[in-house]
């Protein structure tokens, strides 16, 4: 289950979105109501908009390096 602030893309962005594959930042967690993470809902801030989206749909970004 992904947390308000953390990092993640978005791995199955519809297919012609110039921005896919994108990292945005989660903003709002939605839980599911019989508290299955899988299904729980995530408002995430990308560059080009905020989407709402399944976890299902999200994986971790990749740390950002320092360099």
């Amino acid at each position: 289950m992904f947390r308000v602030g953390d990092r993640v893309v978005w791995k199955n962005a519809t297919l012609g979105l110039a921005h896919e594959n994108n990292a945005g930042t989660v903003v709002n967690v939605i839980p599911h109501e019989k508290q299955l993470d899988e299904f729980a809902l995530y408002d995430v801030d990308f560059d080009f908009g905020t989407r709402t989206l399944y976890g299902t749909q999200l994986v971790a970004a990749a740390p950002e390096s320092n360099n």
